[in-house]
């Protein structure tokens, strides 16, 4: 007994001098104090709703805001939030564009937030905190995909308590907020988009039209078993740390089940998408799994819709994987170069590659490198190998559209329905095809022609899809 009150007392004196190790849980933040008490100045006019995105967190712990030093007590704490910390950026973010006449309600543009850091933490051996916040805010136009404004926030503070120096954070986040404008010069962009500027605060949703998407009923094309034709279809639409390229998966969803109607196997089929379409998975897909099935008289089908990206010195377009990013291309992309070249190697009757993407970075399927600048190109401006077609969305510097009414990429649509409705080889396709999308994107205010390479005359009954 003797000895353990002498333990007792030497644990109480190890504490009440601060060399006793921090034992307890994490600290847990209450997000509602995070959140600033809203500005009394008046709220500007109003001039354009937007629809708000869920924000994307890409920190790589998304459930802890940071670790502080015991200062001396042997140990950190770790900090973390009660609930999604999404929901106080968003909550700020949504205030400060309510002040400045941009509330949420149904529109065209979509706002689409990153979180890059949330973070508290002190310097060892320092009696002061850091906290830093980094929000990256983007206006997507949902008709064509293009990102038409874009702007990154910061928050800072220093201070004793991890929490009230966090909140300090949120606060001057959103003073930095409050200060930008810059937001507000888009309103002639949505009135020239078609956007009407709501009469009252009070807005009904628009009623969506509800169309049957024909390509989904797929016909029976009666085709005979094709054990020697291979496919790769690949659909990203979902990246890490990217944009969405919208309705990317529905379509290579939608070309995987055309192929099977047309006589594919199933074992013959490399479907990808989303977080397995990384580069290395298509680097085996293209450069391993393609060369170990093909024989002399197969057909290739390479399908790919997702993001493209220039390469700003070079100018050399790539695929953009799950992984991929813009600001590393060389190491991180798959390029149409390397990809053509691949192809070319096969021993394989016919290669048809089709591109629902684009490849300048001027918007739409396509991402681009900070600080470059969109490029005109073309897609396939590479020398073809002689048994190698390519049918790609876009040409030059346009931008691939995507449809919100039919679900897909307009370019995919039409291909499908190409398929629907009998054509049976690229030249045939590629002529039904051109002036469908171009009309659609018309209807937009977009500029988009499908692009075929080598020329169509050269193609004409060959390249087919059907035997």
């Amino acid at each position: 007994m003797k000895n353990f009150k002498y333990l007792i007392f030497v644990l109480c004196m190890l504490y009440l001098n601060g060399c006793m190790p921090a034992f307890s849980g994490p600290q847990i933040v209450r997000t509602s104090d995070l959140i600033p008490i809203q500005p009394s100045h008046q709220i500007k006019a109003v001039t354009f709703p937007v629809t708000y995105d869920r924000f994307l967190d890409v920190r790589s712990n998304r459930n802890v805001l940071g670790h502080y030093d015991t200062f001396g007590s042997g140990g950190t704490v770790t900090i973390a939030p009660d609930r999604d910390i999404s929901e106080v950026f968003e909550t700020i973010v949504m205030r400060a564009f309510e002040r400045k006449g941009v509330p949420s309600g149904s529109s065209i543009f979509i706002l689409k937030g990153t979180i890059q850091r949330a973070n508290v933490g002190a310097v060892p051996a320092s009696q002061n905190m850091d906290a830093e916040l980094i929000l990256e805010l983007s206006l997507v136009n949902s008709n064509t995909g293009a990102r038409v404004w874009q702007k990154s926030y910061q928050g800072i503070a220093v201070g004793r308590d991890p929490q009230q120096t966090l909140a300090l954070a949120f606060q001057d986040l959103a003073a930095s907020l409050d200060k930008d404008d810059s937001i507000l010069g888009l309103k002639q962009t949505f009135l020239a988009s078609g956007g009407k500027i709501p009469d009252s605060a009070e807005r009904k949703e628009p009623e969506v039209k509800k169309t049957a998407v024909d390509i989904h009923n797929i016909p029976d094309f009666k085709s005979s078993p094709l054990p020697n034709d291979l496919a790769v279809v690949i659909g990203i639409e979902n990246y890490q740390g990217l944009p969405k390229s919208d309705f990317s998966k529905s379509d290579a969803v939608m070309v995987k089940d055309y192929l099977k109607a047309l006589g594919f196997q199933e074992r013959n089929i490399e479907f990808i998408t989303n977080e397995k379409a990384t580069k290395s998975k298509i680097e085996t897909a293209v450069e391993g799994w393609l060369p170990n099935k093909v024989k002399k008289d197969s057909r290739i089908i390479v399908y790919y819709s997702g993001h493209g990206a220039p390469e700003p010195k070079t100018g050399d377009a790539y695929i953009v994987p799950y992984d991929g990013d813009p600001n590393y291309l060389t190491t991180s992309g798959y390029s149409l170069k390397r990809l053509y070249d691949n192809l070319g190697g096969l021993q394989a009757a016919e290669v048809i590659v089709l591109l629902d993407s684009c490849f300048s970075g001027a918007g739409g399927r396509s991402v681009l490198a900070q600080g470059a600048r969109p490029l005109v190109m073309m897609t396939t401006s590479t020398v073809l190998p002689s048994n190698i077609a390519v049918l790609s969305a876009t040409q030059g510097s346009q931008i691939s559209t995507s449809s919100p009414e039919k679900g897909h990429g307009v370019f995919t649509y039409y291909f499908l329905k190409a398929l629907k409705d009998g054509k049976k080889n690229i030249a045939e396709i590629y002529e039904y095809i051109k002036p469908l999308v171009e009309d659609e994107a018309k209807q937009i205010n977009v500029q988009q022609s499908p692009s075929i390479s080598p020329d169509v005359e050269k193609l004409r009954g060959r390249f087919g899809l059907r035997k």
